[in-house]
């Protein structure tokens, strides 16, 4: 009777343990990383999550192979690989640096902290995953991290390839951003531009998202440009976002144009002075119709004229620290995207935090290594 029921209860353990415990193929070691959700108001679906750590066990075990460490992978909890949009990977001083966006379309944010999901490594027999298309869900229509060499290699992260085409003056490429690197401008004579889209100019609801740094301010009521979406060979923009100096306030100035060339416009008078060497996040929300909306630091600050819709017709360059001819910016600029549709004050707040904080709203457990097999505890059952 005692050995039946041994048997019973270690096929039970068995049994049990097969759907409890569960393990990626290949790999030797991995790290459990959880969500927090101090800072996530509502959960969210396909956000595209920031990554930045530096970790010595990932440099110990993972080959120091110049290919952006194809032996790491991350996955939900239950394993499901996730895509990733690698930024960097790199090892140094004994330590691995990685810097990337990971999501799937079937990933789900909690806003209770709940989230957890797994980076493993060590698995010099993997290759390249290819899975970087599916952080930026369909709404993404731009996605520049501007962290390439040259204009040439800054290249739209989305399927639309709204490409950097041209850059004029010498902007200095891969300068420290906000988020790995950046490209600084010098306010005379540089700026960047992208060729026509009708991506870049949707007829339903907008947002323009980026990271600016200033390095000097305009004043004395002059104006630099951080981006505008020309209007054809008119002087008239389909958007913008400038620096304005007015009411003796170093201001933010977000404006739409429709076809007639009526200005909506927000500014950021109660927002204060901006200062230099600040990176600030800046969102301008514009609706198919109602009231334009400015976050800047993941806080919804302004709310402009009631909007009557889009009629753009599109046919115009879009500028990155130009208007053409004048208003340069002096500063630097990270991480610029456009989006088709709304993402919401939540998603904004979030994505400024997980940007924004050292760990990135992450915490790391500790690191698990590979089992090389499970033998349940024997309990004799009397």
């Amino acid at each position: 009777m005692k050995l039946k029921r041994l048997f019973i209860f270690t096929f039970l353990i068995l049994f049990l343990s097969s759907f409890s415990f569960s393990w990626l193929s290949g790999y030797g070691y991995r790290k459990q990383i959880t969500v927090q959700g101090t800072n996530l108001d509502s959960n969210q679906t396909h956000f595209p999550l920031y990554v930045y750590v530096v970790d010595a066990d990932i440099d110990d075990e993972c080959d120091d192979d110049g290919d952006r460490s194809h032996d790491i992978r991350f996955t939900q909890s239950d394993d499901s690989v996730l895509d990733v949009d690698w930024l960097d990977y790199s090892e140094a001083g004994g330590n691995a640096t990685i810097i990337c966006f990971i999501s799937d379309s079937g990933w789900t944010i909690n806003a209770d902290g709940s989230t957890t999901f797994y980076i493993y490594y060590g698995n010099a027999a993997a290759g390249d995953p290819g899975t970087d298309a599916g952080v930026w869900n369909s709404g993404y229509k731009m996605v520049h991290h501007l962290g390439g060499a040259n204009a040439a290699a800054c290249d739209d992260e989305t399927t639309n390839n709204n490409d950097v085409n041209a850059d004029f003056g010498t902007p200095d490429y891969q300068q420290a951003g906000k988020i790995y690197y950046g490209i600084n401008f010098n306010g005379t004579d540089e700026y960047i531009t992208v060729a026509d889209s009708s991506d870049l100019s949707p007829t339903g609801d907008f947002t323009l998202s980026l990271w600016v740094n200033f390095d000097a301010l305009a004043e004395a009521h002059g104006l630099q440009t951080v981006v505008v979406k020309t209007h054809g060979d008119t002087p008239w923009s389909e958007y913008y976002i400038r620096q304005q100096y007015a009411n003796e306030v170093e201001r933010l100035w977000c404006a739409w144009h429709n076809e007639a060339e009526t200005e909506y416009d927000v500014t950021s008078n109660d927002y204060g002075d901006l200062s230099t060497g600040t990176w600030y996040h800046v969102v301008m929300y514009k609706p198919s119709s109602g009231d334009m909306t400015v976050y800047v630091q993941g806080t919804n600050k302004y709310t402009g004229d009631t909007v009557a819709g889009n009629d753009w017709d599109s046919n115009g360059t879009l500028r990155m620290a130009a208007w053409g001819g004048s208003e340069r910016m002096d500063g630097k600029l990270d991480e610029v995207r456009i989006y088709d549709g709304v993402l919401g004050d939540d998603w904004i707040k979030f994505e400024y935090y997980n940007m924004n904080e050292a760990d990135s709203e992450l915490t790391w457990g500790s690191e698990e290594p590979a089992p090389s097999g499970y033998i349940p505890k024997v309990i004799w059952i009397k």
